[in-house]
């Protein structure tokens, strides 16, 4: 090797080799199991007082090019200043020969842009393959043209320090898991991990971890999520999922299973509440009904009021046989799949089946939000006394529907009075 001056520089340069690969692996395996770092650190004894443990001396050797760049980042951080790669070489075979790892202030900046500290400083280190696949040092240029950064709280400041290693990104991993304050966390990788004092990058660099890392765990949640609908459908064929995005993301999924709903609910009541009636949502039946019978609904335009009138005001059992024949009669439903099934279960959701059981004036699952909201604005009243209003009001809706259909004027139980006004 040869010393090379250069305005004051100190630039050692490798003699040639005979003979450098020209394909190959990126990387080689290193041939007595010990990384350029770890031989480094078994010979620091040998080394004279205060020389430098990671001096990457010419013909250093290293298994991969990013060995090298750690090896000389290790040296940076001793003297105070930062690197990144420069420039390479690539052969025909798409096999890289050379690669240039230079200080962070090499270079000029743009025109206009005066943000960077690039001085066009020199130092440098060149990596050039071995004939084994390897890497080694053929140049060293050691001097700088610019002021070196003095501690740990200015030399971390360069993009190569200013990392976060594979251990720590686990730890951090595991410590965003449980919800720990950012503060917090930055507080105790320091000691934990075995850094000192302080971490070894900054506050801001912890903080676009952990939103990556938040992010990643979102798009790991909805892959999962995905996963077990799949396996949902695969089981009910009638399960139906919707996803809803915006620019590529996910805002939310709704999904609903093609299972009998009711028959499950029903199933449910009769052992968790067996002194209740179960009854359809009015409401439902008939936006199902629209669904299912929308030919019907769009060419004959009495249908919609006389079925709604059926579901709605008819109260009287035989006045509701007689009606619902004709209905069906008049308007081709008979024999419908969706009719028959409704009118066998007429008696979970037709009112003159419901005559003799107190509902609260309620016949849809909406009318248990009004009443929730009632509760809600009338929470000074006495609990008796919202009762005592509430069946006075379903006692005048009740007879007036009965007094309309029938001419008869059936009250209320006296069960149920008894039922809902017993002291609290």
């Amino acid at each position: 090797m040869a010393m090379q001056p250069n305005s004051g520089e100190v630039e050692i340069v490798a003699a040639g080799r005979s003979f450098r690969a020209t394909s190959g692996p990126a990387g080689r395996v290193p041939p007595l199991g010990q990384t350029a770092i770890e031989r480094a650190l078994r010979q620091a004894e040998e080394r004279p007082a205060g020389a430098q443990v990671f001096r990457p001396e010419v013909g250093t050797a290293f298994d991969t090019c990013n060995e090298g760049y750690e090896f000389y980042n290790l040296f940076s951080w001793k003297k105070g200043f930062g690197i990144r790669y420069g420039r390479s070489r690539t052969n025909s075979a798409s096999y890289r020969t050379r690669q240039d790892i230079m200080c962070a202030c090499a270079g000029n900046s743009p025109v206009g842009i005066n943000s960077t500290q690039r001085s066009g400083c020199r130092a440098m280190i060149r990596l050039l393959r071995s004939d084994d696949h390897g890497w080694y040092v053929a140049r060293f240029v050691e001097t700088h043209n610019h002021q070196l950064s003095q501690g740990c709280g200015e030399t971390r400041q360069w993009n190569s320090h200013n990392r976060i290693d594979p251990v720590a990104r686990d730890f951090i991993r595991n410590i965003c898991g449980n919800n720990v304050s950012l503060s917090r966390l930055y507080s105790v990788i320091g000691g934990t991990l075995g850094y000192g004092p302080a971490a070894p990058f900054t506050k801001q660099l912890l903080r676009g971890l952990c939103a990556r890392m938040s992010q990643d765990s979102i798009v790991d949640n909805i892959s999962k999520t995905m996963k077990l609908l799949g396996e949902m459908q695969g089981s009910d064929p009638d399960l139906s999922v919707c996803i809803d995005t915006e620019e590529g993301r996910v805002r939310s999924i709704l999904w609903c299973n093609g299972k009998n709903k009711c028959a499950a609910m029903e199933a449910a009541l009769k052992t968790t509440m067996p002194g209740t009636r179960h009854r359809w949502c009015r409401w439902h039946i008939l936006r199902n009904a629209k669904e299912k019978l929308g030919g019907v609904y769009s060419k004959f335009c009495g249908f919609k009021r006389e079925f709604h009138s059926l579901v709605t005001d008819i109260i009287n059992p035989v006045q509701f046989e007689s009606r619902w024949a004709d209905i069906m009669s008049r308007y081709q439903l008979v024999g419908n799949p969706y009719i028959e099934r409704l009118y066998t279960h007429c008696e979970m959701w037709a009112k003159p089946y419901f005559t003799g059981i107190f509902c609260g004036g309620m016949n849809s699952t909406q009318r248990s939000e009004s009443a929730n909201y009632t509760m809600l604005i009338q929470r000074c009243s006495p609990p008796t006394l919202l009762c005592q209003e509430s069946i006075a009001k379903a006692n005048h809706t009740h007879t007036t529907e009965q007094a309309e259909s029938s001419g008869a004027n059936i009250p209320v139980k006296k069960s149920s009075k008894q039922l809902y006004l017993e002291p609290c």
